[in-house]
Formats: structure tokens, sequence, C-alpha cells
């Protein structure tokens, strides 16, 4: 018989010269599996933004991981 585990879906959208820092603080909060994806662009408060191909000045990564309540919460 089946049962049902809960796991909590965690995604972040970060600039791409800090995926390292938070890949490090997911893995010492005991997270050992995650996705990076790119971004093409977006809007938010800040207005909208577009990743420069040239310059990458402007680029953003998600990070996607799917983990326990405790884990999420560190």
């Amino acid at each position: 018989m089946a049962s049902d585990v809960q796991r909590r879906k965690v995604e972040v959208l970060v600039d791409a010269p800090l995926v390292r820092r938070v890949v490090a603080l997911a893995e010492a909060a005991g997270v050992s599996g995650y996705t990076l994806l790119p971004t093409l662009g977006g809007a938010g408060r800040g207005g909208r933004w577009s990743d420069d191909q040239v310059t990458g000045a402007q680029a953003k990564v998600v990070f996607v991981t799917v983990t326990t309540d405790e884990k999420a919460a560190a």
C-alpha cells in the first residue's frame, strides 16, 4: 500500500552571480537535489528585465528543489 509523503517545492529567482551562494545554503540545510533553470526575462517590483546575452549583466537563474518542510525552512 502506498503512503503519502509531504514535501515542499522551493523556487528561488536569483541573480546569476549569486547562484553558488544559494546552492551552498541549500546544501548546508541538507538539500541534496536541485535544478537550475536559465531565464529569458520577466517583470517585477523593479520593472521589466531581460537576459542580455552579450554581457549577462541582467542574467537570472531559477533554483528549484523539492524537500522536507524542515529543510525548506532552513
